[in-house]
This record gives C-alpha cells, sequence and structure tokens, in this order.
C-alpha cells in the first residue's frame, strides 16, 4: 500500500495498482504583493492555477492554458521555481495519482479576471488577486505546503523583507 495525502487532509493507504501518474504544473503570478489565485469548490480554500499537463504538451504550453482556463489571465512564463513529487488521493472522484508539481513564477500579460461561467474548470472557481501574506495553511489548498514557504519568501524578497 502507498500512503497518499488527501485533498480534505490527512492520508489514504492505497493500493499501487491503483494510482495514475500525473504531472501537473502551476503559476505563481505576482502583481506586486498579490498572487492569483482560485477557489477550489470542494473546499473552499484558495490554490494556485494550474493542472494537468497533457502528454502531448510542453509544461509551458500547458501552463498557460490551465491558467488561462482557471483565472481568464494570459501570462508569459518567467522561470521555473520548486518540483515536488507526491502521492495524491482526489476524494472527489476516488482517484489517486503519483503527482509531479512543476511550480513557475509568471507575469501576468493583462489583469482582468474571468467570473462565473468563463470559468472554465472542474475545479476551480472565482479567481483573485490577494495579499501572499494573507495566505496561510489553514486557506491555502496546498498538496504540499512546502510551496507556500516559496511563496512567502517570494513576497518578502519583493517588499524587501529578507528575514
Amino acid at each position: 500500500m502507498v500512503s497518499c495525502f488527501r485533498f480534505y487532509g490527512g492520508h489514504k493507504n492505497v493500493d499501487p495498482l491503483e494510482i495514475s501518474f500525473r504531472p501537473s504544473v502551476y503559476g505563481i503570478i505576482l502583481m506586486g504583493d498579490n498572487i492569483l489565485v482560485a477557489k477550489t469548490k470542494n473546499t473552499g480554500k484558495f490554490a494556485l492555477p494550474g493542472g494537468g499537463i497533457d502528454t502531448e504538451d510542453d509544461p509551458e504550453i500547458a501552463l498557460k492554458r490551465e491558467v488561462k482556463e482557471e483565472t481568464g489571465v494570459d501570462i508569459s512564463v518567467e522561470k521555473f521555481l520548486h518540483f515536488n513529487k507526491n502521492y495524491f488521493y482526489y476524494d472527489p472522484s476516488s482517484d489517486a495519482f503519483d503527482s509531479y508539481q512543476y511550480f513557475y513564477l509568471c507575469k501576468p500579460l493583462k489583469t482582468h479576471l474571468a467570473s462565473g461561467a468563463e470559468v472554465d474548470d472542474l475545479e476551480a472557481e472565482d479567481p483573485e488577486w490577494i495579499h501572499i501574506k494573507d495566505l496561510n495553511e489553514k486557506n491555502f489548498q496546498g498538496i504540499e505546503m512546502g510551496i507556500l514557504e516559496v511563496i512567502k519568501r517570494l513576497g518578502n524578497e519583493k517588499s524587501g523583507d529578507h528575514r
């Protein structure tokens, strides 16, 4: 059995034969001290825009597509920031994944956000710009909370706070 991090928190043991490989890509999109996030429909928590990389996709193309679908924002991909591998159990559909997650720093090419039916995603809704310091472990849907530390470090670097 493989211990998978659950979408709703905690862990679930899953038979390795029931686990699918899923590479995914996420954007850390900053505007001043704010970061672009969307809410997850099933938990109401904030999450970074992004999602699965299709077999034929370049990761940067997948990232641009996913961010556009979830937020309405066009981006340029600036640089790779962070990689994480974990086992993830998505409770709403009872699917388990061997998840490779790639995180990129991105720049918005426009800041107007999609609303309502314009958001074209099964899990994301209500994109918004929030202050980086307002993200915390209670309101952020982090598959791996180490990414929250990467985001906060970026925020500190932008504000000149290098503690």
